[in-house]
């Protein structure tokens, strides 16, 4: 089991003495517990990996005190135990913060996760967060960072500034494990910084919604959340992060029943600089079928000029095609349904995802993966053999 590093003491510290000076204090317990099952059909394609069904148990509770004088703590731990991948069991704090809230300013110190962009099939301009590749390999799942941040507010504008350290490592699968390469990747990371993890990043974001438009810029100078990895003439590999800075955009215009949607970013310091960017378009027919139900459609073009020594992505000249079907019936019935097309070396990439709510406290998600004809030299080919079917059923409180 790997323990994820968590908020600095001293962070916790200062928000307890801010709550126990705090009248009016109230609290909020809420969260989920799951179990999760994932079934490969297809035969291993690397030695040492299970052909088990894996079973995974988690629980994400959250507890909220707030007081009357516009200060709120916030801890959101997550754990999960898994069967097969023990790089999969984890322990970590998503959210441990203590946040003071203005008229028109807020301050928070401590883990976060701030969700930044208005793409459906990639989340380019989201650099705050470590991902957490393990949970979801859709890239959905993020770690806890610590931070301190500081937010002004007026009217429509947000303005944010943002002072991280504690960076987060990106975890790999196990020998165990299923959806990882044929080599192995070393535990033990490489940085450009000679201060490693605790090299200070900083981030500033400013947004606007105006009408129809929601308009987000960003930059971000520090150590990149990809890393690079080498040493592959050893049989091991080792993650290496660089130093960078990025400049982002992300834009949303609503028009009837049309969301067109636009994330682009630069960046230097893996070597060229390179740009990169998603757009496209979700169509909503809302009351098919009678009115029983809502359907979209979602059409994005993904691209990527990043270079041989930048980290690689498998979405540099792609296109993502999906449908998202809403039933509007008691229960919360959703189904996703997405593609993405590789347009150079013909690799594929099917996703289908259903939703239900069950009675007042329980959901059940079931999720299906395929992969197909990527190249036998390219790294997405090590996934071939790796579709899945997986279900969860929560539990909620």
């Amino acid at each position: 089991m790997r323990l994820s590093t968590l908020v600095p003491a001293g962070m916790l510290a200062l928000a307890a003495g801010a709550a126990s000076d705090a009248c009016a204090l109230a609290l909020d317990l809420s969260g989920s517990v799951s179990i999760e099952g994932r079934a490969f059909p297809g035969e291993p394609q690397f030695e040492g990996q299970s052909e088990e069904l894996q079973i995974a148990l988690s629980a994400a509770p959250e507890l909220v005190w707030e007081s009357g004088n516009g200060l709120r703590i916030r801890l959101a731990p997550f754990a999960r135990f898994d069967s097969v991948d023990d790089n999969r069991s984890h322990i970590d704090l998503r959210q441990g913060y203590a946040l003071w809230r203005g008229d028109r300013w807020e301050f928070s110190i401590g883990a976060d996760v701030l969700f930044w962009g208005v793409a459906e099939s990639r989340h380019l301009v989201n650099i705050i967060n470590q991902i957490d590749a393990l949970e979801d390999v859709n890239e959905e799942a993020f770690l806890g960072q610590p931070m301190a941040r500081v937010s002004l507010r007026r009217g429509a504008e947000q303005f944010s500034f943002i002072v991280m350290t504690g960076f987060r490592e990106r975890a790999f699968g196990s020998l165990d494990g299923r959806l990882r390469g044929a080599l192995v990747i070393s535990d033990e990371a490489q940085y450009e910084s000679e201060d490693e993890q605790w090299a200070p990043d900083i981030a500033f974001r400013y947004t606007i919604s105006s009408g129809a438009f929601d308009l987000g810029l960003s930059a971000f100078h520090g150590t990149s959340r990809e890393p690079r990895l080498i040493g592959a003439g050893s049989g091991t590999l080792t993650p290496f992060y660089d130093r960078i800075s990025q400049a982002s955009a992300d834009l949303q215009w609503t028009k009837d029943a049309w969301l067109w949607k636009l994330e682009a970013l630069v960046r230097e310091g893996q070597g060229d600089v390179f740009a990169a960017a998603v757009a496209g378009f979700e169509w909503t027919s809302p009351g098919i079928a009678g009115g029983v139900a809502d359907l979209g459609l979602l059409v994005e073009y993904l691209y990527d000029g990043r270079g041989a020594e930048a980290p690689f992505t498998a979405l540099d000249d792609d296109v993502f095609i999906g449908s998202r079907l809403g039933f509007n019936d008691a229960q919360d019935t959703a189904l996703l349904a997405g593609a993405v097309l590789d347009l150079e070396g013909g690799a594929q990439s099917f996703r289908l995802e259903f939703e239900r709510r069950i009675g007042s406290s329980w959901t059940l998600e079931i999720a299906g993966q395929a992969f197909a004809h990527a190249e036998a030299t390219s790294p997405e080919a090590a996934f071939e053999d790796d579709d899945f079917l997986s279900a969860t059923l929560s539990r909620h409180f």
